[in-house]
């Protein structure tokens, strides 16, 4: 740990970075985060975790399995907002320190799902939230999220509290147990970002804005949502490898915003036209059963099948005879199973 930072096998560019930023030995970068580190000296968040790694001793965390289990039991889930949604995840929604994608055609429901979540995890445990008054951050790259529409969404919930017997005192309403509609708003911290750009920089300083609300004492943050993840990477790009490095750097600090601070991350993804031959391997909108000689036209998630191994859980919205449906696509845990939801005014209903 005492070992001076101008012995080690560094580029001489980076240990004159350290140098200038009041490194002087091995010790000084202890406890440090790549992203921390990063920002600090002006570098990608790849040559900062390059420098720990080969300065900074490697340590691995072991627990029992029962510990882990028990641990996961022990987190606080998001509701979707409905029961049958709430089944294809074990029956209490979306657990902390995962990320979790939903994917589907435009109007299917996926803006609606991320505001129904949003209003979600503010509600106490026992009614879908993640905790009392637990906060979200939620991240428009399309300009799609609508104010008036989470205002509606946000009156449901209020409703449906309302009518819980345990926020009413000889048959009034408690006014301190439910939170109002603005309340519920002022819940939702909303990000506008417009390219790739602004979305890398802005997920590398969530990690930072969360510290500093947490040590405010401020409600703490359970979610954040990106609607959607494919927009910013589906045009400008002339070179792919640049395309993919950046999608690279965004999942690698989701993954840490998701396991640093126990959030729920969820991202809505566009559908994008793929040409194959054959069934296409379960393919939603593939009921054709032609010759597996026959080029056909295949609906698939956007971002390709390496963007998909980001995520713990991929769960495709589909219509089917004029019904929403929602089906696991993709998880290590949950079974392959479907569900039938709906929307109206108050926001994602049981069918």
């Amino acid at each position: 740990m005492s070992r001076p930072i101008v012995s080690l096998a560094l580029q001489p560019t980076l240990r004159a970075k350290l140098l200038e930023n009041g490194y002087r030995t091995v010790q000084d970068l202890e406890g440090l985060r790549p992203s921390d580190l990063s920002k600090e000296l002006e570098i990608t968040i790849e040559f900062a975790a390059e420098i720990l790694q080969r300065v900074m001793p490697v340590t691995i965390e072991s627990i029992p399995a029962s510990q882990l289990l028990e641990r996961e039991r022990q987190r606080p889930r998001i509701s979707m907002g409905t029961q049958a949604l709430d089944q294809l995840f074990g029956g209490h929604g979306l657990t902390p320190g995962s990320i979790t994608e939903f994917f589907g055609v435009p109007g299917i429901g996926k803006t609606q799902l991320g505001i129904q979540l949003s209003i979600n995890c503010q509600a106490p445990a026992a009614h879908g939230g993640a905790a009392v008054a637990g906060r979200a951050i939620y991240i428009d790259t399309e300009g799609s999220f609508m104010a008036r529409r989470a205002q509606q969404i946000a009156s449901g919930l209020r409703e449906r509290l309302t009518e819980a017997s345990e926020f009413t005192t000889a048959g009034a309403v408690d006014p301190t147990a439910v939170p109002s509609v603005n309340q519920l708003l002022e819940g939702i911290t909303y990000f506008r970002t417009y390219d790739h750009i602004e979305l890398v920089a802005l997920l590398g300083q969530l990690d930072t804005f969360i510290q500093q609300q947490h040590s405010a004492a401020a409600t703490p943050y359970r979610l954040i949502v990106i609607d959607s993840i494919a927009f910013p990477f589906r045009a400008g790009f002339t070179d792919m490898a640049q395309r993919a490095r950046q999608l690279s750097t965004v999942a690698q600090l989701l993954s840490q915003l998701a396991r640093h601070h126990e959030l729920v991350v969820v991202l809505m993804n566009q559908m994008t036209t793929k040409m194959g031959f054959g069934s296409g391997g379960g393919d939603l909108d593939d009921t054709s059963g032609s010759s597996s000689h026959q080029q056909q036209q295949h609906l698939v998630p956007a971002l390709g099948e390496s963007w998909g191994h980001v995520c713990n859980h991929r769960v495709a919205l589909y219509w089917e005879h004029g019904v929403r449906q929602a089906r696991v696509f993709k998880s290590p845990s949950l079974k392959n199973q479907t569900a039938t939801y709906g929307v109206d005014q108050s926001g994602l209903v049981d069918v």
